[in-house]
């Protein structure tokens, strides 16, 4: 998906550049290979702490509404009385109604 805001597509944030489809014009490059090298570097790391930004603004998204239908867990106490299942117990013994 192509974000308006940011300018960034998912072609643009794995690959540095954005997708050509072969009719516009190539811009000839005037610097050395280590500039070249060294923005591209500098572009990737920007588009790198760009995501990285996203991805943690999407987390506290769900998050925050994940948060809202949950409950807390009761708290027990040392020899408190408590039901328990025996439904997903693994034991040792051939019929569940010997343990």
């Amino acid at each position: 998906m192509f974000s308006k805001t940011t300018g960034l597509s998912p072609f643009f944030a794995n690959y540095g550049f954005h997708l050509r489809l072969g009719v516009e014009p190539i811009k000839p490059v005037d610097m050395p290979a280590a500039r070249q090298a060294s923005a591209f570097a500098d572009q990737m790391s920007a588009i790198q702490d760009h995501l990285r930004e996203q991805t943690t603004l999407a987390q506290a998204r769900y998050e925050e509404a994940a948060n809202r239908s949950r409950t807390t867990a009761p708290r027990y106490d040392v020899d408190q009385m408590v039901w328990l299942s025996t439904k997903n117990l693994k034991t040792l013994r051939p019929r569940k109604k010997l343990d």
